[in-house]
């Protein structure tokens, strides 16, 4: 017994030895300058990261802006499905950034557009110079983006537009003239928070990039949805006065937020499976709290919800909240 003792110890001892002959920690040079370049991709990637989030989040809006036009017709506002800048739209270092990166200049350019919306109909391509809008020029400076969206609020869009052209060849002007649809009023802001969260600021709505990271397009669609029914449901109001309490209204915004989701054709079944995962990453959440149902209560109400808008969907009835009767009563359609 003594003598594993002893051995025991003296391996030890050993170990002990070897670490202290351990090579010392190394690294490989990197100069100043290496960095530096390494550096203006990375500053790139963000720049490229935050139009691919733009995009993302532009589609869904649009989509669920337009589907929720009729829960909120006393405030609209015309959408053309498009976002425009120019060198002024950016900030600090991303100014030059979007310059030599991505070809912004001080004249107003087509950054993206939404899929089937009427700016992508009309034949509007990005990087397409904004000349005229309705006939009024849009000049090369920092009020071309604001000087635009007066435009764009005044109903169609008569646009010159000047697209650059093919390698060795002169650029082609034209004219198109894109007619616009109504929507629901509110933007969206990103937030750059790793929190997985969204909610209403005003009339419009704030997402974190974790939300963006942790949902898919349909389950986004559907937070986005949810966020939107507490503006249209006027409901922080309705909570003020105490005519409905916290928890109930975000009952109500899941179920609106549901129809919207389903009028804009997303996929409706991922509306609940987004409460499991949540369930699954935040334990906590599954509790009923004095302002949230639980996550099984959200699971099972959301469920029913599906199946009565596939009722309705087969059925040819009106997709709007509400039962058969109730919907008669409101002429909803």
């Amino acid at each position: 017994m003594f003598g594993r003792l002893v051995l025991a110890i003296v391996g030890l001892a050993g170990l002990a030895g070897c670490a202290s002959a351990a090579p010392k920690p190394m690294s490989l040079a990197v100069s100043p300058g290496e960095a530096a370049v390494e550096g203006e991709f990375q500053r790139r990637l963000v720049l490229e990261q935050q139009f691919i989030n733009e995009h993302r989040l532009d589609t869904i809006r649009y989509r669920l802006a337009t589907a929720a036009a009729p829960f909120c017709r006393g405030d609209a506002r015309r959408e053309f499905g498009l976002r425009v800048a120019n060198s002024w739209s950016f900030t600090g270092g991303d100014r030059a950034v979007a310059r030599v990166g991505f070809g912004f200049d001080d004249r107003l350019r087509v950054q993206h557009l939404v899929p089937d919306s009427p700016a992508r109909k009309s034949g509007l391509h990005s990087g397409d110079a904004i000349l005229e809008a309705n006939g009024r020029t849009i000049a090369a400076d920092s009020g071309a983006a604001a000087l635009f969206a007066s435009e764009a609020g005044r109903g169609p869009l008569a646009l010159a537009v000047e697209r650059p052209g093919a390698r060795g060849e002169a650029p082609r002007r034209f004219t198109v003239r894109i007619d616009a649809v109504e929507a629901c009023r509110f933007d969206i802001q990103l937030l750059n928070q790793e929190a997985v969260s969204a909610t209403v600021t005003g009339r419009g709505i704030a997402v974190t990039k974790g939300m963006m990271w942790f949902a898919n397009d349909a389950q986004l669609a559907f937070v986005i949805a949810h966020e939107l029914a507490h503006v249209v449901g006027d409901h922080a109001r309705l909570v003020q006065r105490g005519a409905m309490r916290q928890v109930e209204v975000e009952a109500a915004a899941d179920y609106l937020g549901l129809y919207v989701m389903a009028r804009a054709g997303y996929d409706i079944a991922e509306a609940p499976q987004f409460w499991r995962r949540i369930a699954a990453n935040f334990p906590h959440m599954m509790a009923q709290a004095a302002t949230h149902p639980g996550t099984s209560y959200r699971y099972v109400a959301l469920t029913k919800a599906v199946e009565e808008i596939r009722v309705k969907l087969a059925s040819g009835a009106p997709l709007m909240p509400g039962t058969a009767p109730e919907l008669a009563r409101a002429g909803g359609n």
